[in-house]
């Protein structure tokens, strides 16, 4: 990924001890399904939150006044909302599930929601469950998901919309509740509350997730001595892959050194029978291919969607090192979570396994999106970035664990002693951007000649169009 955005986003959990950080891989689940699967369906305003251990779980609850039910029945006026993960000074622990919802008290929403067998309730599909409330141009209500920090498999079509035409439409709050009403009643009919860009108005959405601050980086230290980083499997296996995806696992491991030429190295340790995941450190690294924690809820499933997989790391928050002149936190221990029911996907098409291993595998090394959420750019701005693995997209094709450009310079800088992009605080495109940051890497610029450029890329000139930037900004590129 590009050498500006290097970092993995997480929410720093606390002053001392050990936090977590992970990423999350989906499929979206249409507001048919969502609506259909939901215990209830209400309108909130969020009043308090706590957190603490449930079930032997660190979890926030979230106290929610109800506003109006579109679906189902609750008794007395408020309810609580329980999410996974949060911090615990007290106990100087804390667990953060990348992807999972943070709420602010006094932010109103549209939930959609599943029982829980003490009373409260979860939201379905992790985060997918989640409208955000706000007003639009004419003072009317909308709703709008908030799915800026996961990896996201499109589907041929969302809610009968080409699902490549939809980034995240909002949702006229009165006929989406109407809908939703009917829906509750058993009349099913064409969505027809969607808004367009132009009739949402210019009002930002703020996200509720904290997001990194510049100087807030994350890497493994051990591949400077020399040493491995080794993963196990769970005995298990993936279903639906040969062999339980032990091979598929192993190229997807393998891609990272091979293709970066760097010290990046991720050998097999064998199977393993714990299960810990998240929960607390078995001081392995492991991927997990069944969710046996439950830290996902609901089962993936190939007609309907949901979340394919859950990537994080652990890091030790009392220990800062310096890589090439900037303070890294020490990555220490790091899990992949693989939702029960996915086996259906990767029996459809085996590569996406390879794709979502790797991409996942590139968030614990520290990588984050190159683009696609809400702290990267838009993918339709550059093809360079686009064509990464370590887009919050994945690539419906059969490419599999293939890097490209964008994810070997990201890889370089965290783990190339030599190689010298650092992350810089001007826009690509900045007359001063290869001075002050350079050299510059593939679709970057300004260049002024093939010195400020990396390797063998050359600086071409009046080329800026084809990453996104003004046409006249000359830009390195591979030579033709």
């Amino acid at each position: 990924m590009s050498s500006r955005r290097l970092v993995l986003p997480v929410l720093l959990l606390l002053a001392a001890g050990t936090g977590g950080a992970s990423a999350t891989s989906i499929v979206r689940v249409a507001d048919g399904p969502l609506a259909d699967r939901a215990a209830l369906i209400a309108r909130v305003e969020l009043a308090d939150r706590r957190v603490g251990r449930f079930h032997d779980r660190i979890a926030t609850e979230y106290e929610a006044v109800v506003v109006e039910i579109l679906k189902g029945y609750v008794a007395g006026s408020r309810i609580l909302v329980r999410v996974p993960g949060g911090r615990l000074p007290d106990e100087g622990v804390g667990l953060k599930i990348f992807g999972a919802p943070e709420f602010r008290v006094g932010e109103r929403a549209l939930l959609f929601l599943g029982e829980n067998e003490d009373g409260s309730y979860h939201v379905l599909h992790l985060l997918q469950g989640i409208f955000r409330e706000r007003d639009a141009a004419g003072g009317r209500a909308i709703f709008q998901r908030d799915m800026g920090e996961v990896l996201e498999l499109r589907t041929d079509s969302v809610d009968g919309r080409p699902a490549r035409e939809i980034e995240n439409p909002a949702r006229d709050a009165e006929l989406f509740e109407s809908w939703l009403r009917d829906r509750a009643e058993g009349l099913e009919r064409e969505p027809d509350y969607f808004v367009e860009a132009s009739s949402a108005g210019t009002g930002s959405f703020t996200s509720p997730f904290t997001q990194l601050v510049d100087d807030f980086n994350l890497r493994w230290f051990r591949f400077d001595d020399g040493k491995r980083v080794r993963w196990h499997r769970h005995r298990d296996g993936q279903d639906g892959l040969s062999g339980g995806g032990k091979e598929r696992f192993k190229r997807a491991r393998k891609a990272w050194r091979r293709q970066t030429g760097v010290g990046i190295r991720l050998p097999g340790a064998g199977t393993t029978t714990s299960t810990t995941g998240f929960d607390r450190s078995d001081f392995r690294n492991t991927i997990l291919f069944s969710d046996f924690n439950d830290d996902m809820e609901e089962d993936f499933d190939c007609i309907e969607g949901g979340v394919i997989a859950i990537g994080g790391v652990s890091f030790i928050l009392t220990t800062t090192r310096e890589w090439k002149g900037e303070m890294f936190y020490p990555i220490d221990e790091t899990e992949i979570i693989v939702n029960d029911g996915v086996g259906c996907l990767f029996q459809q098409e085996p590569s996406f396994a390879d794709q979502v291993y790797a991409h996942e595998l590139g968030h614990t090394l520290g990588l984050g999106h190159s683009c696609g959420d809400s702290a990267s750019p838009r993918c339709s701005k550059s093809e360079l970035l686009d064509e990464a693995l370590m887009r919050a997209f994945l690539h419906e094709d059969d490419r599999g664990a293939e890097l490209n450009d964008d994810d070997i310079f990201g890889a370089r800088y965290l783990y190339d002693p030599d190689f010298f992009a650092a992350p810089c605080d001007l826009p690509p495109g900045h007359k001063r951007f290869c001075k002050r940051c350079g050299p510059c890497g593939a679709g970057q610029g300004k260049c002024r000649s093939d010195s400020d450029c990396v390797g063998d890329l050359v600086c071409v000139p009046d080329a800026g169009a084809k990453v996104g930037l003004p046409p006249g900004v000359d830009i390195c590129l591979p030579p033709e």
